[in-house]
């Protein structure tokens, strides 16, 4: 995500706004650090987390994170697999975020 814009721009922004499209949800962007964010999930400030997230994430365990739907490279040039935060306990809307994902990137699906 380029946030450096007046709108932030990306494959992760264009997935969000395509499924907060198909929810009818509103989108309010939050830059800011890993750390930072996922306190904004716990306290419910933020619904929704991207940014690079792996399923290898240190925040697994605050956070829940969807499957993966896409591959990229990090910075030791292995592969990674990219996921989405939501709040813990937010089961329906993760639930919606998978469905949404499988049909979006059927070809990430386990």
């Amino acid at each position: 995500m380029d946030a450096t814009g007046a709108e932030p721009t990306g494959s992760e922004v264009d997935l969000i706004q395509a499924f907060a499209e198909e929810i009818d949800a509103e989108i309010e962007w939050t830059a800011s650090g890993e750390e930072s964010l996922i306190t904004a999930l716990k306290t419910g400030d933020v619904d929704l987390m991207a940014g690079g997230l792996t399923d290898q994430s240190p925040w697994s365990s605050q956070a829940a994170l969807t499957r993966s739907y896409a591959e990229d490279t990090g910075p030791d040039g292995k592969t990674v697999n990219l996921v989405l935060a939501v709040p813990l306990g937010e089961n329906q809307m993760l639930g919606e975020l998978e469905r949404f994902l499988d049909e979006r990137h059927p070809e990430t699906t386990p």
